[in-house]
C-alpha cells in the first residue's frame, strides 16, 4: 500500500495528515485497549463461542496477519485510531476514507484478507496432515497391540485347552487306580478269607486224626 516513490506506510502518512494519532504504548494504555489484538481482529471477552481456545485464537491469527498486505496494514492503521475514534464501523470508515488518496480500495483489502485466509487454509492443513500421522500411528500402535493380544489370547487358550484335556486324563487315571485298589483289596480279603476256611478246615482234620490216633493207638 505504500505510495509510489515513499517508503512510509499507511499509519505513518495518516499521522502525517493528522487523521490519524499515535497510540500511547505506556501500560495504561495497553490496558485501556485490550480488546484490540491488531489486524486479527481478535473479539474481546465473551464475543468468541465458548469453548475456543483464545491461546489458539490468537496464535491463528498472528500467523494469518504474519506477512504484511493491504489487509494487514489497513487494519492497523484503523485500530491505531481507536484513541480518537472509539466506535470500530466509524474508526474504518475513516481509515479507508483517509486511505483512498492513496490508491486503496475495497478490493485491494478484500485480496490481502483473502491473502490472510489463505495462510489460515494452509495452517489447517498442515494440523490435519500432523493430526492424520498421529491417528495412524496410534491406529497402528494400538492395532499391533490388539493383534498381539489376540495371540496371546488364542494361544492361551490353546494352551488352556491342552491343559484341560491333561486334566482330563489324570483324573481318569486316578479313578482307575482308585477302582484298581478296591478290586485288589476286594481279592485280597477274599483270598485271604478263603485260604482260612482251608486252614481251619486242614486243622480241624489234623486235630480229628490227632485225637483218632490217640484213642485207637493208646496202649497198643
Amino acid at each position: 500500500m505504500a505510495e509510489k516513490g515513499k517508503g512510509r506506510s499507511l499509519k505513518d502518512r495518516l499521522v502525517d495528515m493528522g487523521v490519524l494519532v499515535e497510540k500511547d504504548e505506556s501500560p495504561s494504555a495497553a490496558q485501556g485497549s485490550a480488546a484490540v489484538s491488531g489486524p486479527g481482529g481478535l473479539p474481546g471477552p465473551g464475543s468468541v463461542a465458548g469453548g475456543v481456545d483464545r491461546d489458539l485464537l490468537k496464535q491463528l491469527l498472528a500467523a494469518a496477519t504474519k506477512d504484511t498486505n493491504d489487509y494487514t496494514e489497513f487494519m492497523l492503521s484503523a485500530d491505531a485510531m481507536s484513541g480518537v475514534i472509539p466506535d470500530e464501523a466509524t474508526r474504518i470508515k475513516a481509515a479507508f476514507v483517509a486511505s483512498k488518496p492513496h490508491g486503496l480500495t475495497l478490493e485491494r483489502i478484500l485480496a490481502g484478507l483473502a491473502s490472510s485466509k489463505r495462510v489460515l487454509e494452509a495452517k489447517r492443513g498442515e494440523f490435519e496432515r500432523v493430526l492424520s500421522q498421529k491417528v495412524d500411528a496410534l491406529v497402528t500402535s494400538k492395532q499391533k497391540q490388539a493383534d498381539d493380544n489376540r495371540r496371546t489370547i488364542d494361544s492361551k487358550k490353546q494352551e488352556l485347552t491342552q491343559l484341560q484335556a491333561e486334566i482330563t486324563a489324570l483324573e481318569q487315571a486316578e479313578a482307575k487306580s482308585r477302582s484298581e485298589i478296591t478290586a485288589g483289596q476286594t481279592q485280597i480279603e477274599a483270598a485271604k478269607a478263603n485260604f482260612l476256611a482251608a486252614y481251619n478246615a486242614a486243622i480241624t482234620v489234623l486235630s480229628s486224626n490227632e485225637a483218632k490216633l490217640k484213642t485207637q493207638l493208646k496202649g497198643a
